[in-house]
């Protein structure tokens, strides 16, 4: 009974093993799409014979091409799953061919077959990108079906590590990016900070500290400078574009986001005693907006007005409703900036700075501001002439809708 059974059951293994490889092969596409780049007829039809031999179970659709040109243009329009070259072409020298479809395709496998045995040859075709170098001649069917399936996972293989490389770069960029803007970011609470202690050492909040007590005040004012110039290298080593913000919006009563947006900045202003002025035109009482966004964007345009006003002097920040759009003006009256600085000043790649000061922008802030505007389905631009201050308008439209 057991002899008849293994018997019985022998046949349905060789059945399942032979399934299992099937399955296993590297092509699975009920159709193989190869294009075929040769320019000699005879050998075309050689090799067109022998792929569909070799493949015949994939029913291999097979482009021709006799031209690198023509090669080109049908990529442009077409994908494959595997390219075949020849090196000797009518617009083509040597190895020009593998260089160009690699440029073209460069997550397809190339094969080169070539008429010209040529070891040097073979080894700079597969240094440039080629994964196998093939003698033209009597294909054999079975050589030639393992040489492309093997070419084919080898691509494949090296596609999933660069795919998998690019991934990990994101990743990195990302991370780069995150602390690029928490960097940039510290900078405005710590110069309040900074602006409070130094008005304590001066005297002007408490009447009288103990020697004890100022060396501790010194203290955390050179330990905030310090943090302060360690987030300035941050932001200048990590200035890169930056990726789309998540944004959250919620609707939020506009006069008092705003007054207490202003309270919070006016300690910022303390140092330069600057005046922060509010004022309101024509506002809705809510607005559907992204607090926390629009809190860093219009944090970073009063902050720079701070930094580059003179001493005892206004910034003027305005709110008001025009058609449909929601503006935020930030008007500063310090040295104002040239016309060739403001014609990049919201670009991702511009490293102008602004003008003189004792702590320079660094040139993040406004790309933040414009990313937010955006996220906001609106933009920001700017107002300046030189000797006249500068006026920066953030403009956005309701997330509601």
């Amino acid at each position: 009974m057991d002899r008849l059974s293994e018997c019985l059951t022998r046949p349905i293994k060789r059945l399942m093993s032979a399934l299992i490889l099937e399955t296993s092969s590297p092509l699975l596409s009920p159709q193989l799409r190869i294009l075929m780049l040769e320019d000699n007829p005879g050998d075309a039809i050689l090799l067109r014979a022998a792929l569909q031999k070799a493949f015949l179970k994939q029913r291999p659709l097979i482009m021709h091409a006799q031209t690198l040109k023509n090669a080109l243009e049908i990529l442009t329009t077409q994908s494959f799953d595997l390219i075949t070259v020849d090196l000797h072409l009518p617009d083509s020298l040597d190895l020009d061919s593998i260089v160009a479809t690699k440029k073209a395709c460069p997550m397809t496998p190339v094969l080169v077959v070539s008429g010209w045995s040529d070891r040097p040859a073979a080894r700079e075709a597969l240094r440039l990108g080629a994964q196998d170098y093939i003698i033209k001649g009597n294909f054999d069917p079975e050589s030639l079906r393992w040489s492309l399936e093997s070419a084919i996972e080898r691509q494949r293989k090296l596609n999933s590590s660069e795919n998998s490389r690019r991934r990990e770069v994101e990743k990195n960029q990302t991370k780069d990016e995150i602390l690029s803007m928490t960097a940039h970011d510290i900078r405005g609470p710590l110069i309040g900070v900074m602006a409070y202690l130094a008005s304590i050492l001066k005297g002007e909040f408490l009447s009288e500290i103990t020697p004890d007590q100022a060396r501790v005040f010194s203290l955390m004012l050179t330990n905030c400078d310090q943090v302060l110039a360690l987030s300035d290298e941050i932001v200048q080593a990590k200035k890169r574009n930056l990726q789309v913000f998540h944004v959250q919006p919620e609707p939020v009563s506009t006069r008092n986001f705003f007054i207490d947006l202003v309270k919070e900045l006016e300690g910022r202003a303390l140092e330069k005693e600057i005046n922060l002025s509010l004022s309101f035109k024509d506002t809705p009482r809510v607005f559907c907006l992204d607090p926390q966004l629009i809190k860093r964007a219009v944090g970073n345009l009063v902050q720079n007005a701070i930094l580059y006003s003179p001493a005892k002097t206004q910034v003027k920040i305005l709110i008001e409703l025009i058609e449909d759009a929601f503006c935020i003006h930030v008007q500063d009256q310090g040295p104002g900036i040239s016309l060739e600085i403001q014609k990049n000043i919201f670009d991702d790649h511009s490293n102008q700075e602004i003008a003189d000061s004792k702590r320079k922008s660094k040139g993040l802030g406004l790309i933040i501001v414009r990313r937010i505007a955006e996220c906001h389905k609106g933009k920001v631009s700017m107002k300046s002439k030189l000797g006249h201050g500068s006026q920066f308008t953030i403009e956005i439209r309701s997330l509601d809708s």
